[in-house]
């Protein structure tokens, strides 16, 4: 995840310094995910791009992770 400077990684800006990387619904899921599980995103940098774009593949991964932690999305 970087070096943890703003701009320097994706999730580092969302969950550190507040910035909004992601659409508003792949943002919603993160926050939800890792509020539950801190480490679920670990090794997910391959997905990245997904989440950045919205589109539906990372969403469902997400959703399905959600799933996976026995949490009503």
């Amino acid at each position: 995840m970087g070096n943890g400077r703003p701009h320097d990684h994706p999730l580092t800006d969302l969950l550190v310094h507040k910035m909004h990387p992601f659409p508003e619904q792949v943002e919603a899921l993160i926050l939800k995910l890792t509020g539950i599980n801190p480490g679920a995103l670990a090794n997910t940098d391959h997905l990245l791009s997904d989440w950045e774009r919205g589109t539906e593949r990372g969403i469902a991964w997400l959703e399905q992770k959600l799933r996976e932690q026995d949490c009503d999305l």
